[in-house]
């Protein structure tokens, strides 16, 4: 079995102070998350808005562990659509995916339901996830578990 670590849209754009996401634990807590999984099983996955030039650099929230090279842009809400990053889940035997980043109801919602739906066994870190809208994230998580997604709780 070969399990991997998808931090979703951890990037300085989105997370950090005056930030969409700008609680500080939670780059904590997923730091905590990557440090469990040896630094080759831990992929980065930034978000390039249709309108966002291939030049800008995607740079990661700021006091995020990089642990790994393994850094993915997407330009839709699931990592999946990424062809490249597809292909290097396949060729390394890839089963299970665990997912933390934001936002829960969005970019790590669209990442977690395509990725059951190709297969993979799927867990959800709850407290590495951070998502804006809580009375909608209560249904997100339903749904996940519907599918088969792990959630951990602790």
């Amino acid at each position: 079995m070969q399990n991997y670590l998808i931090v979703i849209d951890m990037q300085a754009d989105y997370v950090g102070e005056e930030k969409k996401f700008a609680d500080p634990k939670l780059i904590s807590k997923i730091n905590k998350r990557i440090a469990l999984y040896p630094a080759d099983h831990v992929i980065y996955v930034v978000n390039r808005f249709l309108w966002e030039s291939r030049h800008h650099i995607k740079k990661l929230a700021k006091g995020l562990n990089v642990v790994s090279s393994l850094v993915y842009e997407k330009r839709h809400g699931s990592c999946l659509t990424n062809k490249n990053l597809q292909t290097f889940l396949e060729n390394k035997n890839a089963n299970q995916l665990e997912f933390v980043g934001v936002d829960g109801n969005y970019c790590v919602n669209a990442s977690i339901i395509a990725s059951i739906k190709n297969g993979y066994f799927v867990s959800a870190k709850l407290n590495c996830i951070g998502a804006k809208k809580t009375k909608k994230f209560e249904r997100t998580k339903q749904k996940w578990q519907k599918m088969g997604c792990q959630i951990i709780l602790n």
